[in-house]
């Protein structure tokens, strides 16, 4: 990464970045995964599962979650830990060049003809906007 923009969060993540730099060094700055769900029905509620990080695995699966990871530093003998962050984003819109990947959370390859014809095998299966509403809520 070069540049961290955005409100105080993103002070703060450059603030600690730039401390880390002096324990790790720049590959604190790395920005070295970026990945997505592509089942737009992974969501479970809390009365279905009550432990959070069984939720968030399948959470991280649903198509409106970019996922992604900073910072690569090795641990050294001086400072012997991995800095490594992972956050996500969600129902966020990006690009790839001029392919439109995400669009307001929606995974735009779900619109894909290909897609499509298999959910169509699947009726109610695939409902994008009702899934959207409980994810969000």
């Amino acid at each position: 990464m070069t540049k961290i923009e955005g409100g105080y969060e993103a002070e703060a993540l450059s603030r600690f970045l730039t401390m880390m730099k002096g324990y790790s060094g720049e590959d604190v700055f790395d920005f070295n995964a970026l990945h997505f769900g592509v089942h737009p029905q992974a969501f479970i509620a809390e009365h279905q599962c009550p432990n959070i990080l069984h939720r968030r695995v399948i959470e991280h699966s649903q198509t409106s979650n970019v996922h992604f990871h900073i910072g690569t530093p090795k641990a050294t003998t001086a400072h012997p830990y991995w800095m490594h962050i992972t956050g996500d984003i969600r129902n966020t819109t990006f690009r790839v060049g001029n392919t439109l990947i995400h669009d307001q959370g929606h995974l735009t390859a779900l619109d894909h003809p290909a897609v499509r014809a298999v959910a169509e095998k699947y009726p109610g299966r695939l409902d994008w906007e009702l899934n959207q509403n409980l994810f969000e809520n």
